[in-house]
């Protein structure tokens, strides 16, 4: 059985090892410097309000973790998030109201980190082990957005309960595309459609290349989000003919 512990001091080095897992490869052909991933760490460990550790027992080494960072809170480790999207390309399978083009979408996430914005964004990070049970993941998923909401009711301060309003959201993934651009036969493309869930028309009037992820919930969330830009990963060469793993940020209206 699994069980949702607040994180701990004590658990820095595990949650710094599955973020190192995640980004270590992708950040540093976007920003001028690797992130610290330990600062990363220690800031999710401190966050005990929003968000869990997963275990089997206390005493039992984390197999995963589940937080939302507030942009502005924590400004200074998530800025490198705007100098990525600003280079991205964005992903055209999303809704047809949605932000269309990287330097728009850069702008408004970099709205979220100035005092005076009056919108709120939380980046979503959800890591675990490969072999963690998909049956936890709605779990999962419901536990950190009540967090966030016992947090507006119960924070000590009016700043405190203030950051957890939430207008919008940002979640960081990996995803499988289709960047060959060769011709498709009838058969491929219908193969294509058992394999995606985002291989739909986009709001441009072309057809989105086909998108298939690791994570079960990750074509839920894509489905809801209003706009979508991906980034190449620096060891992961395009696949002639097949499907070359990239980077993926989100974003999602928070309701």
């Amino acid at each position: 059985e699994f069980e949702f512990f607040d994180p701990t001091e004590a658990d820095i080095g595990r949650i710094r090892a599955l973020l190192f897992a995640r980004f270590s490869a992708s950040w540093p052909a976007y920003v001028d410097e690797r992130i610290d991933v330990h600062r990363w760490a220690t800031a999710i460990a401190a966050q005990t309000r929003v968000g869990s550790t997963i275990r089997v027992s206390q005493e039992a080494e984390c197999l995963g973790f589940v937080t939302m960072l507030e942009l502005r809170t924590h400004g200074e480790l998530l800025r490198p998030l705007v100098a990525c999207v600003r280079k991205a390309t964005p992903f055209k399978g999303v809704a047809a109201d949605g932000v269309q083009e990287s330097s728009a979408l850069a702008e408004r996430l970099d709205l979220y980190f100035q005092e005076t914005a009056s919108g709120r964004c939380g980046l979503l990070l959800f890591e675990r082990v490969v072999n963690l049970p998909p049956e936890l993941i709605p779990w999962v998923q419901e536990a950190i957005f009540s967090e966030v909401q016992w947090a507006v009711e119960d924070e000590p301060t009016q700043a405190g309960r203030d950051s957890f309003k939430l207008d919008s959201l940002i979640y960081l993934t990996d995803v499988f595309l289709d960047t060959a651009n060769h011709p498709k036969t009838a058969k491929r493309r219908k193969r294509r459609r058992h394999t995606a869930a985002a291989d739909t028309a986009s709001p441009h009037g072309t057809s989105a290349p086909a998108a298939a992820f690791e994570r079960i919930e990750d074509d839920v969330l894509l489905a809801h989000a209003d706009a979508a830009v991906t980034w190449a990963i620096p060891s992961e060469d395009p696949v002639p003919g097949g499907l070359t793993r990239r980077r993926m940020l989100m974003h999602l209206p928070y309701s």
